[in-house]
């Protein structure tokens, strides 16, 4: 299951996005009902991608290319499957 919750503190009237929370729990089916077994909690944050012709993306490009020329990386036998799809 999955839900998105925060707390509201008594002093705001309304809810800042930075304290916005993720749950994700795991149920199981036991012989007296439902029981959680596994938990996680975290904030929601926004992805940012990098602009192209920024630093952290032209890093990214440049080890790629680097690693296609050494043979290294790319899409090993056993996950071919998804590559590309």
């Amino acid at each position: 299951m999955h839900g998105t919750a925060s707390v509201l503190m008594p002093w705001r009237s309304e809810l800042p996005k930075r304290r916005l929370s993720r749950q994700t729990l795991v149920a199981l089916s036991a012989d007296d009902g439902w029981r959680f077994t596994a938990l996680h909690n975290g904030r929601v944050r926004p992805v940012g991608i990098p602009a192209p012709d920024l630093v952290p993306s032209r890093m990214s490009q440049g080890m790629s290319r680097v690693a296609r020329r050494l043979g290294i990386g790319g899409v090993s036998a056993g996950s071919q499957g998804t590559a590309g799809a």
